[in-house]
């Protein structure tokens, strides 16, 4: 058993499910107490003279505060290549859509991502974890979409897998093939694609808990994105989706219809939108448009 000692406080959410408004701001917070992890598993928390296990080894947290580790809900690490570059050329005035005009955004990301051995997206995303896990976070969903193709977006998935079992911190992989159209054309035959080559293999290798799709002007439509959607439920993968990132698409109201499990972005949310998703379970992810979305 480890004792965790010298904690100036331990502060975490009450109960277990979802909290709305208000709630979201009640916590518990305990001072000058303990924590006993027994292997993987909280043992014990509260004052040190009333625990209750023989203690194997202790932790001085010289003062510290302990809250629960981070769950990072939107994440796009298996990927290859970077694109630091383009935070400049937005501080210049550039907009997302011009940086993806001149080949840079998401189709560079796909580019050097498609180049990538799987062995590379591996070592890629065991590093991403690591560096992850040091500034507290435990959990992480894993978004695939820089393959736009059968063959890639596979092959992200995969690699995701295979880190799985020992990264230190959970990885909960997405399937997100639409989260642009591939390089070789923009055609709704790649919905297609989408539909009925890359989701059921997703599913035959049970490489995916969540689909994903971007809705978004010039990218894919509301019809689009819940038809992508709609067919990733029926294989068993919960909906989730990049929603009124760049302009009101109605995205957060199609998240909320469908049931999805997230409506991300949402700087261009309506107030449609807005009461869509307050009347839902689904949750609002509030993610600012960065340069390696």
């Amino acid at each position: 058993m480890l004792l965790i000692r010298n904690l100036t406080q331990i502060a975490t959410p009450i109960g277990r499910a979802p909290a709305r408004g208000g709630a979201m701001r009640e916590l518990t917070v305990l001072d000058d107490a303990v924590i006993v992890v027994d292997g993987e598993r909280i043992a014990y928390v509260g004052p040190e003279r009333d625990n209750p296990y023989p203690i194997d080894d202790d932790f001085d947290a010289r003062g510290a505060t302990a809250i629960p580790g981070f769950v990072d809900s939107h994440t796009h690490i298996p990927f290859a290549g970077f694109r630091e570059s383009e935070f400049n050329r937005r501080l210049q005035g550039e907009t997302y859509a011009d940086i993806a005009a001149s080949g840079g955004g998401i189709a560079s990301t796909v580019r050097h991502t498609r180049a990538a051995t799987e062995d590379e997206l591996v070592a890629n995303v065991f590093a991403r974890a690591a560096t992850m896990v040091r500034y507290g976070t435990t959990t992480a969903e894993a978004k695939s979409g820089y393959g736009l193709n059968l063959e890639d977006e596979l092959k992200q998935l995969r690699a995701i897998r295979r880190v799985s079992d020992r990264s230190p911190v959970r990885l909960v992989p997405t399937c997100l093939a639409a989260h642009d159209f591939p390089p070789e054309g923009r055609s709704s035959a790649y919905v297609d694609e989408i539909i009925e080559r890359i989701l059921p293999a997703v599913a035959e290798e049970k490489l995916a808990t969540f689909c994903d799709a971007f809705v978004e002007q010039n990218v894919f439509t509301r019809e689009q994105g819940d038809a992508v959607l709609r067919a990733g439920a029926k294989l068993g993968m919960m909906p989730r989706l990049h929603a009124d990132e760049l302009s009101d698409t109605d995205g957060a109201a199609l998240a909320a219809e469908i049931g999805a499990a997230s409506a991300d972005h949402l700087m261009f949310i309506s107030d449609r939108g807005i009461e869509a998703l307050a009347s839902s379970d689904t949750v609002a992810t509030s993610s600012p448009q960065r340069a390696s979305s």
